[in-house]
């Protein structure tokens, strides 16, 4: 593996080149963090219950496109929710929908959520049981 092989000739390097290969891997780590945050640009959010609404503007990563020279894509609608202790995303579309929409979308994620929570539990339960019948 490629990351290995570096581990291991850097063991190989002066005290003076791993300065410099510090240097060289913090920058690059900077641009990437940058790079990241600027794939998106948050215009508006709003939050219904538990779910976050965020109108974004995105940057789709193709080299040709216009959004490669700051123009970025949408603004597009997401919905941010938790889901077993994990941030999900999904898309919601150019607009976003009426309250009454938003409640029965955010109601239909916490009903998907409780029945996740339950097949795990149900996943879980056979597993323990095993283990301690092996005790």
């Amino acid at each position: 593996m490629l990351f290995d092989k570096i581990v291991r000739d850097s063991k190989k390097l002066t005290l003076y080149q791993l300065q410099e290969l510090h240097a060289h891997l913090e920058k690059e780590i900077r641009g990437r963090k940058e790079s990241r945050s600027a794939a998106r640009e948050v215009v508006e959010e709003k939050t219904v219950g538990s779910t976050c609404f965020s109108l974004v503007k995105i940057r789709c990563g193709k080299k040709e496109c216009k959004c490669s020279r700051g123009e970025l894509h949408g603004p597009y609608w997401y919905a941010y929710y938790s889901e077993n202790g994990k941030t999900r995303c999904k898309y919601v579309g150019k607009t976003l929908p009426d309250i009454a929409s938003i409640l029965k979308f955010s109601k239909r994620l916490r009903e998907k959520a409780r029945k996740t929570r339950a097949q795990c539990i149900q996943i879980r339960d056979p597993a323990e049981e095993a283990r301690v019948e092996a005790r």
